[in-house]
């Protein structure tokens, strides 16, 4: 352990990477999740799926739908790009929208609502079911952080008319997620194939990642060695590292422009990232993410300048990230990721012209959140590693 105050550089993998261990021996945990939704889709993306849901429900240009103030703005893009308008509604300290203002944003062009599961822990659904279906809205539940679990009793997805998920969050690929439903068939539109070059480069990423971080046993040395011999080709081309789905820097008609080469186009995901995310084994899984939220949020418990804004871990979550709400946020959040901790804010990220509402927390979230990974490729050093490096960082005096 290096001496205190001392930075340390951080190696770990920032999402989940390929292993053996994640496919056998691993039994299905009893945890639900979206796989078990009675109707099922692969999309190349959860914008993608958002899309299709918008469509499966026939949102039409000039159309509303409602979105919360504390999203990422590839939630907001598939809304744009079919020509439908965003309109922002605020949330309770639980995630949960505030029924009371959304009433009164409704009217005749008001067709749906977005509402997500933020961090992975999940968000009160019922009552919002019931406000819906009072009011005959579609209610598309954003699974994209949360994709085991229950909500209300029910299993996350189960609530929603359709259900989104992306699969970097939880599995060790870079691309890939679903539409889901409990309550309709989907029939969506046909999806485009991916080339023979994608997929061979999808199981290439998924190799080199898991090699890279000594998870395939037997075969590490082999792997690493073959992609040695081509590393200046591989330097040159997109990272290797898995997308955790967080959105860059990135302006609106940059993100328009993305999002149709991704979405709009309506591919499949690579059979090879389809099959790694749903072959994945539950156990290990959910019971490394549970422990390391825990792990993280009692070695982050009292820490300086920041608390922890979902301290105790609900019996049925399986948390993507942990959330810290941290003080004077722009003066750390730098600091802390060039060391390389894994985390993200969606500050940036924001759709612009987000009104402000009295009773919103969605502001202050944007600005004051950071988003922790603790996936389950991260150990009990890692996450020490993590909890040491965000403690010194905010207890240091330095500007």
């Amino acid at each position: 352990m290096p001496p205190a105050g001392t930075l340390e550089l951080l190696t770990a993998p920032h999402a989940p990477v390929l292993g053996w261990s994640s496919y056998f021996g691993d039994d299905a945990a009893s945890s639900p999740c979206i796989w078990d939704a009675p109707q099922l889709r692969p999309t190349s993306s959860g914008r993608a799926a958002i899309a299709l849901a918008l469509e499966a429900f026939g949102i039409c240009p000039g159309d509303r739908v409602l979105v919360p103030t504390y999203h990422c703005a590839t939630m907001v893009a598939p809304i744009a790009a079919l020509g439908a308008e965003p309109v922002f509604f605020p949330i309770h300290p639980t995630g949960a929208p505030v029924l009371a203002v959304l009433d009164r944003l409704l009217d005749d062009r008001t067709r749906a609502i977005i509402a997500p599961h933020y961090f992975g822990l999940p968000t009160p659904m019922a009552e919002l079911r019931q406000f819906c279906d009072a009011r005959r809205l579609c209610l598309i539940e954003d699974c994209a952080h949360t994709f085991f679990g229950l909500s209300d009793l029910r299993p996350i997805g189960s609530w929603g008319d359709y259900a989104i998920a992306s699969l970097p969050k939880f599995f060790p690929v870079a691309e890939g997620g679903c539409l889901a439903s409990w309550r309709h068939e989907l029939f969506p539109r046909q999806l485009h194939p991916r080339r023979l070059v994608e997929e061979a480069r999808a199981l290439a990423n998924a190799l080199e990642s898991g090699a890279r971080y000594g998870r395939l046993p037997g075969a590490n040395a082999l792997i690493k060695a073959a992609f040695a011999l081509n590393a200046r080709v591989r330097r040159g081309s997109a990272t290797l590292q898995p997308d955790a789905g967080q959105a860059s820097d990135l302006d609106v008609a940059t993100l328009l422009s993305e999002f149709r080469a991704d979405a709009i186009a309506f591919s499949r995901p690579t059979t090879v990232s389809w099959l790694l995310a749903r072959h994945h084994g539950r156990q290990r899984l959910v019971g490394q993410r549970r422990r390391n939220y825990q792990a993280l949020a009692e070695l982050l418990e009292g820490c300086p300048n920041a608390r922890l804004l979902r301290p105790e871990l609900p019996e049925a979550a399986v948390p993507y990230v942990l959330p810290l709400q941290v003080d004077n946020p722009e003066r750390y959040y730098q600091r802390i990721r060039a060391t390389g901790v894994s985390l993200y804010r969606w500050d940036r990220v924001r759709w612009p012209g987000v009104p402000d509402f009295p009773e919103d927390v969605g502001a202050v979230w944007s600005q004051q959140i950071f988003q922790l990974s603790v996936h389950q490729d991260l150990d009990a050093a890692d996450i020490g590693r993590i909890a040491r490096t965000i403690r010194t960082i905010l207890s240091s005096s330095d500007p």
